[in-house]
């Protein structure tokens, strides 16, 4: 098995929307299971941040390296290929389809990955009961409170067992108690599939309990602990 040193580096990234710089030279490494907080005032940049590290968007310049491989030179299939495989995302709204259960919402990447049927429910029911929610499997998104649509959305985001989550805002719309539930259910999947997270947040009691800590404010990132 090869080992890196860093599972993602983002090196030098700078980017900029209508002549207007948002990420100068910034450069970020995260290692295999590392939980790394993302602050920094509304408008910073940390979406853009975590689009280019996952390969949505594309830089002005700078690598986005991950498991050795230079994502924005592999071809669009390929990059396609590799985050359906590698990569998980969870967003401050839960992005459910309204028509199907929770377990289906999670099996979703499962199907189009191949698998039949039975294993996908297997698979989705298995990281659901992970989460606390097993209960609410066959629960449609609207028969769901707040923090367990976003339960769901973690255990959709981490089905797959990818090596890195990428979570934008999670806890935005959640209470404190909820918002709390939520990092110890990155921890749950840190523990449970050794998968690395950034986390954007605006939580700093969040932030300060996760193994990494950066700040990006005025296009530069600044790391805290």
């Amino acid at each position: 098995m090869v080992i890196f040193d860093h599972m993602l580096r983002i090196a030098q990234v700078t980017k900029s929307f209508s002549q207007s710089e948002i990420l100068h030279a910034v450069s970020i490494d995260v290692a295999a299971g590392e939980l790394v907080a993302l602050t920094g005032p509304s408008g910073s940049g940390k979406s853009t941040l975590l689009h280019i590290a996952s390969g949505l968007l594309k830089p002005d310049s700078g690598t986005i390296t991950f498991e050795g491989n230079n994502l924005h030179t592999l071809s669009s299939s390929d990059q396609d290929h590799f985050r359906s495989r590698k990569m998980g995302c969870v967003f401050q709204f839960h992005h459910h389809l309204p028509e199907f259960s929770a377990w289906e919402n999670v099996a979703m990447r499962l199907l189009i990955q191949g698998k039949s049927e039975k294993i996908a429910k297997a698979e989705s029911l298995s990281i659901l009961e992970l989460m606390g929610i097993a209960h609410k499997a066959n629960a449609l998104p609207s028969e769901m409170s707040g923090g367990e649509k976003q339960r769901a959305a973690i255990a959709r985001a981490a089905v797959h067992k990818p090596a890195i989550i990428f979570a934008d805002e999670p806890t935005g719309n959640l209470d404190a108690e909820n918002a709390q539930n939520c990092l110890h259910l990155f921890e749950t999947i840190q523990a449970e599939f050794q998968c690395s997270c950034i986390i954007a947040t605006h939580d700093l009691s969040l932030a300060s309990s996760l193994h990494t800590h950066y700040r990006l404010q005025d296009k530069q990132l600044c790391k805290i602990h």
